[in-house]
């Protein structure tokens, strides 16, 4: 039986997992309804905040900001900030109480037919129906088949239970095993102010993990040294970003240096080869190109190139050797939502692509005994372990999950000796701020304007600056919501679609948008209703409507394209690049990078194509760091960390004006972050602040073993 609950317009299916509204599906995330669940099967009593953290989190110490977080988003679902009906109660220093009208309803399974008897058919001995021999003769077929059919079917690799670790304030990530498995490695974020670390946690201890003293700046990629005693990271100090070897009795040696990121990674970009003799990094040959990954080779203190990612792609990411050491797996991004895991041999070679999976990856690693590579490809909002096993003559399984889905994109650790794991969540919570910009166009003090436990980006102000649309996964995936004048927040799109970057038609009445999963073109009420599609062909992540509602304009291959509204074959705007665009107020102007690691913006006038460069100084890299209205342009120039330093450009006299620094640091390689209201009253940017999460320790592994000897021997 189905337990299911009724109140008000909403039904819930327990088993199924299932909340709906007047019968259409409302996404929730995995927490917020087992808030729910809990809420609707003690709504006799109050349910204190300490009983939902026990229950949802039992094995980790997680602050009570979760549950406020679950209930806020909870409520916005019912739909209680927009109606006078309340189903959630709050008892202050108590905890809550469900106080709708539930109606709790099972489905019944639906029974066997009832046989009408007829006449006796020809019977044997003492009146047996001869299909009762016949049964008697299949049954002990049948449960052989049955059996035979159970040894032989797959069952996905499973993996022991996890539980959290290093239970530190703010976000751990880049977790790496040392080669025992016996310590932990990783990067913690602290708050929005803090320097990233590194951190060292003894797993067999119960103390607090160590920090390790690295010095001013960020610390992040750590990588163990094949006899686990030196620790190797990348050390960011202002404009410079150097590969340190750490002792553990704290003295540094700096290996090299190389060029400083154009823009946040949250991806790891170091691993130490086992013989000890190379480091892999993900670097840059030049501010306006894609990251590459190369060997250093330690003793001699100099570079060689391993890999060479397509032109105008955020390029190569998680370099990790095998145990064995005759080849390198990392992660090839060339875009935020398309990803690849590949392989090369060692020390050189031609890339072989592990899966046919160009989903969002985490991370990637190995099996002790090399012969599979793991990865975490991202789905729909949610991650999980695969595994490639390599088979003789260099063949490739079909990918086979190992474990249970997670939300989020997920960064991995083997163990190299033992059947350990380490998990973590790779991504910062990416938050929406706000600051005024006053009659002399300086910035004012910067206010979080919309927050999630999701990542919330790409913000698009409405043309009476009285609304801003964005993208946020809070209800599970990504959907474009609506921040209301009056400060509600409401999800506009639902379904599969996987919504791009929204554009407001000139009456704010419509939204068109790119759907990344479909490749094409929609548009939609920001009142409701359903997506319509507008029959263009194959659409990019960006989109313009002009303002007499005529033509709308996408990206295609990084070019910029136009079409009718009414859908119809486009044609090709500019011919030297457009990534991303944007349209003045009055459609005469059309704005846009030459592509993702442009430095250049440029506008070309619609009415004879006239073209003239803005500047030439945007941060190479951060594609969304621009916004303009009809007044100026503002952008994250070239030369700035992570704190990023925003310049205004006035359209009319050509000056430009320091307008100060972001709040915190700038979202991870290919969001969308600034937006200027078209009255040119206010700015909002994404920021990444550091969220919270903890290393997850999973003890026993699907996979064998591997003694430290053999893997010598291989080497």
């Amino acid at each position: 039986m189905k337990q299911i609950y009724k109140f008000g317009p909403f039904r819930v299916n327990l088993a199924e997992h299932q909340f709906r509204q007047d019968g259409q599906p409302i996404p929730l995330t995995p927490k917020v309804f087992q808030t729910l669940e809990i809420l609707l099967r003690n709504r006799e009593r109050i349910v204190s905040k300490r009983e939902l953290l026990s229950t949802m989190w039992p094995e980790c110490h997680v602050e009570d900001a979760n549950v406020t977080q679950n209930i806020s988003v909870l409520r916005k679902a019912l739909g209680e900030a927009d109606s006078a009906t309340r189903f959630i109660a709050t008892f202050p220093k108590q905890g809550y109480r469900f106080i709708g009208e539930v109606e709790e309803v099972g489905e019944q399974p639906v029974s066997a037919p009832t046989a009408h008897l007829s006449a006796p058919g020809p019977t044997l001995g003492r009146g047996f129906p001869y299909v009762w021999v016949i049964g008697f003769v299949l049954l002990p077929l049948t449960l052989l088949a049955v059996a035979r059919l159970v040894r032989t079917a797959p069952r996905m690799p499973e993996l022991g239970r996890q539980r959290a670790i290093t239970h530190l304030p703010g976000r751990t990530y880049q977790p790496v095993l040392s080669p025992d498995g016996t310590r932990v490695a990783f990067v913690s974020h602290k708050d929005l102010e803090e320097p990233l670390r590194i951190g060292v946690l003894d797993i067999a201890q119960t103390s607090a993990p160590r920090v390790i003293a690295t010095g001013d700046g960020d610390a992040f990629s750590p990588a163990w040294s094949p006899d686990g005693r030196t620790l190797a990271y990348l050390h960011a100090h202002g404009k410079t970003v150097t590969v340190v070897l750490q002792a553990p009795t704290g003295e540094r040696q700096n290996v090299t240096e190389i060029l400083p990121e154009s823009c946040s990674v949250v991806a790891r970009r170091l691993d130490w080869s086992p013989d000890g003799r190379f480091l892999a990094v993900s670097t840059k040959s030049a501010a306006d190109e894609p990251f590459r990954i190369e060997l250093i080779h330690i003793a001699e203190k100099r570079r060689t190139v391993l890999t060479t990612p397509p032109e105008l792609s955020d390029g190569d990411f998680q370099p990790r050797f095998s145990p064995d050491g005759t080849k390198l797996a990392f992660v090839r991004a060339r875009s935020a939502a398309t990803m690849e895991v590949l392989f090369v041999p060692m020390p050189g070679g031609d890339p072989v692509a592990v899966a046919d999976d160009r989903q969002p990856c985490g991370d990637v690693d190995w099996t002790p005994d090399s012969r599979s590579v793991l990865f975490t490809p991202e789905r729909d909002g949610k991650s999980q372990l695969y595994r490639v096993l390599l088979a003789a003559g260099g063949k490739l399984t079909k990918s086979e999950p190992v474990g249970e889905r997670a939300d989020g994109l997920l960064q991995f650790s083997v163990s190299r000796h033992t059947r350990r794991l380490v998990l973590a969540h790779a991504q910062p919570d990416l938050n929406i701020w706000r600051a005024k910009l006053n009659a002399g166009h300086g910035l004012g003090v910067w206010e979080r304007l919309i927050a999630s436990t999701g990542e919330d980006s790409f913000p698009v102000y409405s043309p009476d600056a009285r609304r801003i649309a964005f993208l946020s996964d809070r209800s599970g995936e990504q959907q474009i919501w609506i921040k209301e004048g009056d400060g509600r927040e409401r999800q506009l799109t639902l379904g599969q679609l996987k919504p791009g970057v929204a554009s407001w038609t000139a009456n704010g009445d419509v939204i068109v948008f790119p759907s990344l999963r479909k490749r094409a073109l929609y548009r939609m009420a920001v009142n409701g209703g359903q997506p319509e599609p507008i029959a263009v062909g194959s659409v990019g992540s960006n989109t313009a409507v002009s303002p007499d509602g005529a033509s709308v304009y996408f990206v295609r291959r990084f070019y910029i394209m136009q079409a009718p509204t009414s859908g119809g074959t486009p044609t090709q705007v500019t011919d030297q690049g457009g990534f991303p665009l944007r349209l003045s107020a009055d459609g005469k102007w059309i704005y846009y990078a030459r592509h993702r690691y442009s430095t250049e913006i440029w506008r070309l006038r619609r009415t004879d194509g006239f073209t003239e460069r803005l500047t030439n100084s945007l941060r190479p890299g951060c594609w969304g760091c621009w916004s303009v209205n009809d007044h100026a342009l503002v952008y994250i120039p070239t030369g700035s960390d992570d704190t990023a330093r925003l310049e205004r450009l006035d359209l009319t006299s050509g000056r430009t004006q320091d307008l100060g620094n972001l709040p915190g640091r700038l979202p991870p390689l290919g969001y969308g972050m600034l937006a200027l209201s078209p009255d040119d009253h206010s700015l909002v940017a994404v920021v990444a602040e550091a969220g919270t999460g903890d290393i997850q320790l999973v003890e026993q592994t699907p996979w064998r073993q591997v003694d430290s000897a053999l893997i010598s021997l291989k080497r």
